[in-house]
């Protein structure tokens, strides 16, 4: 179908074909579009969206709309080819959802230099595609639109080479939709409160090559709590209170439970159906029940987001990139998102990014500068919950942080809380605190709540880091008690991370092995409550302040230090260490080749003392009155650790009390952690 170059007026019919999506607003669609291989060419031709003559402010007027609910394949191989659809309905501002085209079922989609505009304000929507394979949108330019449209149960979804100027939401994948590209595309809006791209339960999808300019958020990657998984239980509208149903249609209540009216009439004003039974009474409707339409969950999942640039995006309440909901959108019994990749993107004057949970999430050669921080946030702000044992077992937070760098931030680069994984590969931060003073730069926190695996090696900071965990916080094992996965355990001196959920036995888990039964629990030994490795490469203008008992699970170098035996009495004098960078010392044990016996009265003294611009501090101290096994690893009590600067020294002393006692064998380990 061939459109010469004009201005069509797209008259909307004053009949709706179907109520829209799941919702009992109707559909007065001007163009009814039920034939296969159509092809509606015309470049410099324009379709006008005109309203119905008496419209309700719910209507739905696109410009043209397949059947509803058909099959995929019932319609193949339909384009659109530089034809451009104006949403402009200044003229009648009752109703301000005149729409481009509404499609569903379609094998075969083509948009081809297609234009949606408004001639008049911004208003309206561009194309709403739901349930469609094999599309593909190319070159298409969305310009002073509200929506550029909303996309549903599609497959094999391409869109190249688009523009979109002056949107409120630019792309809405609003729902399930699997194989998804959108590459080569730049974005740019009229101010910092509207969205790019909204990623909802998208399976296979990748986003690179983009430019964004002056909108509110740049990509939001989530899940629909709300969306069912099949397009046919989607569109089933809720019930509602005194409506009007004829035979035949179908309503959904009662937790998802789908009912089809077997006598018309009006519903009543609350409640609905309900049950699993046949003629069920609602006021003069009657309805049977025909399924349990399910409520899974499909989260976000092998996501790739790659080689974006921008600048003016964002605000203190609206991240320039969020990942996760945090349990908004709750989803018990269902992953939260996974298996994301951010790589190579860099933004200017920009809010901060939010990761509110996630699994396996790689940030990957980054830049933001001029960040906007809200309160008790930061640059890159990322927690998990933790709240109840469903929030325990299915959110998560596990990020891996490669050479990133941010610059003039308001707070901190990183606030992490309750995380299960964070890796820090190269993480720079330079001119932060902005507006904040007295924060630190990077805080990791609740790192016991999740058994963390943490690693830290090339961070370069201004300022001051805390790590925080206190292992005291994980309950010992019961016997008889139900475990939700994830949950940490002690028990027996071990700690035990729970990989299946049951109910634990009498006895309780006692292996170290990846694997161990209790019950219907299986645990999974965990040879510390939480780790964190300290690296080499890292660099703190600020302090590192150990809280809670992280110097007792941080490793950095250990450096091990001999000593000669010391007889019974008599003192001793040994240099330990000398600090050749910042450091702290997170720890220090001891261990000796024989048994020293208890005694209270005759004992000796172990001290140690750091030596600086000749003044002399008393580290920690510890005495053989208690006794001391060979070969066993006595704690000296460096609670918190023990900071460094350049030239210090670190040194031991040992008196003796009584008669004494004899040290044989002696070594002092010590965990350094430079920076």
């Amino acid at each position: 179908m061939i459109f010469p170059p004009a201005d069509y007026i797209a008259q909307a019919r004053d009949i709706s074909s179907y109520f829209f999506a799941n919702t009992r607003r109707g559909t007065y669609a001007s163009i009814e579009l039920n034939k296969s291989h159509v092809i509606f060419d015309g470049f410099a031709a324009t379709l006008r969206a005109k309203g119905r003559a008496r419209p309700d402010a719910n209507d739905i007027q696109p410009v043209m709309a397949t059947p509803k609910n058909i099959d995929v394949g019932t319609l193949v191989d339909i384009g659109f080819l530089g034809l451009a659809f104006d949403t402009n309905n200044d003229d009648d501002k009752i109703n301000s959802n005149q729409r481009a085209p509404y499609l569903m079922g379609i094998d075969g989609l083509k948009f081809l230099s297609t234009i949606c505009h408004s001639s008049g304000e911004r208003r309206g929507s561009g194309p709403y595609l739901h349930n469609n394979h094999n599309i593909q949108i190319i070159g298409h330019r969305h310009q002073k639109v509200t929506s550029g449209g909303n996309r549903r149960y599609n497959r094999n979804l391409v869109e190249v080479g688009g523009i979109y100027c002056d949107y409120s939401e630019a792309i809405d994948l609003d729902g399930i939709n699997w194989q998804v590209v959108h590459d080569a595309m730049v974005f740019e809006s009229v101010n910092r409160k509207s969205q790019a791209l909204d990623a909802n339960s998208v399976v296979n999808g990748v986003f690179a090559n983009m430019a964004v300019k002056l909108t509110g958020q740049f990509i939001n990657i989530n899940h629909k709590n709300t969306t069912p998984p099949t397009f046919a239980q989607y569109v089933v509208p809720a019930w509602a209170a005194n409506t009007r149903y004829a035979i035949g249609e179908k309503s959904t209540n009662d937790h998802g439970k789908e009912y089809v009216a077997t006598a018309e009439g009006v519903s009543a004003n609350s409640g609905g159906p309900a049950g699993t039974g046949r003629d069920i009474a609602d006021s003069t409707v009657a309805w049977d029940y025909v399924q349990q339409n399910p409520s899974t969950v499909t989260p976000s999942q092998r996501v790739v987001v790659s080689n974006i640039v921008g600048e003016q995006i964002g605000s203190a309440t609206n991240p320039v990139i969020a990942i996760g909901t945090q349990w908004a959108n709750a989803h018990p019994g269902t992953r939260c998102e996974h298996d994301i990749t951010l790589s190579n993107f860099m933004f200017e004057d920009t809010s901060y990014l939010a990761v509110n949970e996630a699994s396996n999430l790689t940030l990957d050669n980054f830049y933001m500068g001029k960040v906007i921080v809200p309160d008790t946030a930061a640059a890159l702000y990322m927690f998990s919950a933790t709240t109840g044992d469903e929030q325990l077992a299915w959110s998560d937070l596990d990020v891996a942080l490669k050479y990133g760098t941010i610059r003039s931030s308001e707070r901190g680069i990183l606030r992490a809380h309750r995380p299960r994984r964070i890796v820090i590969d190269h993480l720079r931060g330079s001119d932060l605190q902005t507006q904040a003073k007295g924060e630190p730069d990077v805080d990791i926190t609740g790192l016991e709540l999740r058994g963390a695996y943490v690693e830290i090696d090339g961070l370069d900071i201004p300022g001051d880091m805390v790590l925080s965990g206190n292992s005291a916080l994980i309950n010992a094992w019961a016997a008889s008690t139900a475990y939700v996965q994830n949950k940490i355990v002690s028990h027996g001196g071990k700690y035990y991370r729970c990989r299946k959920s049951g109910i634990s036995a009498s006895a309780g888990p006692a292996m170290t092995t990846a694997s161990v039964a209790d019950g219907t629990c299986v645990w999974e030994w965990m040879p510390e409550p939480y780790t964190v490795l300290w690296g080499k490469r890292n660099q703190l203008r600020g302090r590192l302040t150990l809280q809670g008992d992280v110097h007792h699970h941080i490793h950095g170098e250990n450096v091990h230090c001999p000593l000669p035996d010391l007889d019974m009495t008599g003192a001793a004098t040994r240099v330990l260490y000398i600090a050749r960078r910042r450091c702290t010392i997170a720890r220090v044990t001891l261990s000796v080749a024989a048994d020293v016996p208890a005694d209270a009265d005759n004992h000796r003294t172990v001290r140690l003392t750091r030596h600086r611009d000749g003044s002399a501090t008393a580290l920690s101290s510890v005495t053989t009155a208690s006794g001391w096994p060979a070969f066993a690893q006595i704690d000296c009590g460096f609670p918190g650790g023990a900071a460094l600067d350049i030239g210090d020294v670190v040194y031991f002393e040992s008196v003796a009390a009584g008669l004494g006692a004899a040290l044989t064998g002696m070594c002092l380990s010590l965990d350094v952690l430079e920076y």
